[in-house]
């Protein structure tokens, strides 16, 4: 019974020391593994290029501060080069006060001259001699008007309030951005008329970005149009023919868009086309003056009639919307106001501009200080009802 109970715990105990020594060497290496485990998955989250593309490129500028100039307020503007830059991509920038001058930098608020930029110091203190990294992040943005991008960030004080200057300045420019697609100024109107066959509106585009590989899609009232874009190596411009194009009356509404197949880029340009008024008078607003003599109101205005439509063509003569080919023949003007038909005297300045002089009798004016005028033109078989409007100078 003895020697049972002896080989037990014997046996419980050999097992005992064959479990605990096992536990504690399984459990390190897991610890070990799940360490490395661990690092692995981390080189690969900061290897992974969704990542990378995340994080902001980081960019060092060292700004030395030195004495201010005898009698001066502030210190001089600071310049840093960003270097090549691409549209559309974060940059951390790191601007390292170096204070060489012989006082305290403090400021309590930094500003910035656009939206694109997010500052992350609001304020700070440089002592004499020391420095401080003040971080910008900065986003290039998509559309620009030149391939240079510029900013600046503001460093005030408001000892004086806060609408004091500031008394230092930091600028940081790329003067390449690149992957830049976008329209240069696109007026709101274009008049047609039969002297204009085509529009031209600048474009910005700069590499890796192709001009000639860019995709145009448009309105449907440019179905007509025919597109091109045109590339010299020194400037882009979408060439618009609207030779096809008719406007019987009113306007188009129009948009086009370009983009580049290959980085998803792109813009739009909305712009109207509107007929060119085959007559008009200016300026809009007439203004009458009262001669001193007779006690009359005069005024003078200009009327232009399209050139298109008094030019020699044998083939239009008697049309209904066309002025006869002799151009030499005055038009006959007249004007309504305040309901009295008024002689207009007309006078030819050069092809397709007259000078316009009118007389109302001070009667006719007397009780009021501004109305409006209907003019009536008339010209072989052409004729022209429009309005404008008048005021006493």
């Amino acid at each position: 019974m003895f020697a049972d109970v002896l080989s037990f715990l014997r046996i419980s105990l050999l097992t005992c020391l064959g479990i605990f020594p096992l536990t504690a060497e399984s459990n390190a290496a897991n610890n070990r593994q799940t360490a490395v485990n661990s690092q692995l998955l981390q080189e690969k989250a900061s290897a992974d290029p969704k990542n990378l593309e995340s994080s902001p490129k980081k960019i060092l500028g060292k700004v030395v501060v030195q004495p201010k100039t005898q009698g001066g307020t502030i210190f001089p503007d600071h310049l840093i080069d960003l270097g090549e830059t691409e549209c559309g991509k974060k940059y951390l920038l790191k601007i390292r006060l170096v204070n060489e001058s012989k006082e305290p930098l403090s400021f309590n608020r930094v500003g910035a001259n656009c939206s694109c930029v997010e500052l992350r110091v609001p304020k700070g203190e440089v002592p004499e001699g020391e420095s401080l990294d003040v971080e910008v992040l900065v986003s290039v943005p998509e559309k620009l008007d030149t391939q240079v991008f510029l900013m600046s960030v503001d460093f005030f004080s408001d000892k004086n309030g806060r609408d004091e200057s500031p008394f230092l300045r930091v600028r940081a420019v790329s003067k390449k951005v690149r992957g830049l697609i976008c329209f240069g100024a696109v007026p709101p109107t274009f008049e047609v008329g039969k002297s204009l066959r085509r529009l031209e509106i600048p474009l910005l585009v700069t590499e890796p970005i192709n001009p000639k590989s860019l995709k145009i899609e448009t309105s449907e009232t440019l179905s007509d149009a025919v597109l091109a874009i045109s590339a010299d190596g020194e400037r882009e411009e979408l060439v618009i023919d609207i030779a096809g194009i008719v406007l019987d009356e009113g306007f188009l509404d129009c948009w086009v868009r370009i983009c580049d197949p290959n980085t998803k880029r792109m813009d739009e340009a909305h712009f109207l086309l509107e007929k060119t008024p085959m007559v008009s008078v200016s300026p809009k607003i007439v203004s009458f003056s009262k001669n001193g003599e007779t006690g009359n109101w005069k005024t003078k205005a200009f009327m232009s009639l399209d050139q298109s439509v008094t030019q020699d063509d044998e083939a239009s003569k008697g049309s209904k919307d066309q002025l006869p080919a002799n151009s030499n023949v005055v038009p006959s003007v007249k004007a309504v106001i305040s309901g009295k038909s008024i002689d207009v005297k007309c006078t030819p300045v050069r092809p397709g501009l007259y000078r316009l002089e009118l007389t109302v009798p001070e009667s006719q004016l007397a009780d009021l200080s501004e109305g409006e005028v209907r003019w009536s033109v008339e010209h072989g078989s052409f004729q022209s009802d429009f309005t404008s409007f008048w005021r006493k100078f």
